[in-house]
């Protein structure tokens, strides 16, 4: 490294330093960060990790697009418990050859999702290592959390959000087709795996109107059978109604990549859409109805003559 431990802490600091809907009494430079905490809340905690090689590749992003898609998609875990995000904690491991500039790059793209999101990041550690990796803890609060464990037979099944962009987007970057920026579908589908939204008043809004949550992060199928799994209920996804989600972006995305705008959205992972469960009664308005919670086990898609099992999806350790 260029610079110093010391150094690189100062840097942040300053970054960091808005406290603009922050709980911190205490930050960044003591030994610990001290919060102001809400009594009767329950805390929601939750980490997550962006390893160079694995979640992202240096070429395919802007070190401001890594710390931002580093703490947003840490903060969605939140959103989908319907909670808010307080604080964040960011352990960075930076190679030998990150500079002063790098490191207010990736500090710049943090506190941008931070900002955006209402929390702050409030400390962490810094180490060197062989690449780049970010581990961020996000502290939040709720009344009462969304559990996955909560699906009831009878319940319809809801997606807040959209399915398939950001899939779309890995892929045309690892093909070598994001290039093509001109064209608005293929802009559209990179900028979404760049830059993930995490949709945290969307799950606020879900917070005692559904009975059980997931956010979209491993792909529609594997999540679906993880909120089936949880609640030992089955989950049946609707083909012609995941398909009516699906916009014409998505559509030409998929042709340039030789595939399916419904493949993409069932496999793909990182969408961060919030999926949810709940009686139609209390259905939220940007909720979309796209199957049904019955009794059995498992995820499934079914389509007009039969049911196929719903199980693939992103693998974090393969990072695929």
């Amino acid at each position: 490294m260029s610079l110093s431990e010391a150094q690189a802490i100062e840097l942040l600091e300053r970054i960091f330093r808005s406290r603009s809907g922050s709980r911190a009494r205490v930050g960044i430079g003591d030994d610990a960060a001290v919060l102001d905490v809400v009594v009767g809340d329950a805390l929601v905690c939750t980490v997550d990790a962006q390893v160079e090689g694995v979640h992202f590749r240096r070429d395919w992003l802007s070190l401001e697009d890594v710390g931002w898609r580093a703490l947003a998609s840490a903060v969605s875990d939140v959103a989908a418990m319907g909670a808010r995000p307080v604080a964040v904690l960011s352990s960075l491991i930076l190679p030998p050859t990150f500079s002063k500039a790098d490191l207010r790059a990736l500090g710049r793209g943090q506190a941008a999702a931070a900002r955006g999101l209402a929390c702050r990041v409030v400390g962490g550690n810094i180490a060197r290592g062989r690449e780049l990796s970010l581990t961020t803890t996000v502290l939040g609060e709720a009344e009462r959390p969304l559990l996955r464990s909560g699906a009831k037979a009878g319940d319809e099944v809801w997606l807040v959000g959209s399915l398939g962009l950001a899939r779309a987007g890995f892929l045309l970057l690892e093909a070598g087709l994001a290039s093509s920026r001109r064209r608005r579908a293929i802009r559209r589908s990179v900028d979404v795996w760049r830059r993930p939204q995490a949709l945290v008043s969307e799950g606020r809004r879900l917070a005692g109107v559904a009975t059980a949550a997931i956010d979209v992060s491993d792909g529609l199928g594997r999540d679906a059978a993880h909120l089936a799994r949880a609640s030992r209920v089955a989950i049946v996804i609707d083909r012609a109604a995941v398909e009516k989600t699906l916009g014409p972006e998505l559509a030409i995305a998929a042709t340039a990549l030789g595939t399916t705008a419904l493949d993409l959205a069932l496999v793909g992972g990182e969408d961060y859409a919030l999926l949810a469960t709940g009686p139609k009664g209390k259905r939220p308005r940007r909720a979309r109805v796209i199957g049904v919670v019955e009794r059995g086990r498992g995820a499934w898609l079914r389509t007009d003559d039969r049911r196929l099992e719903l199980a693939d999806g992103f693998d974090h350790l393969s990072g695929r």
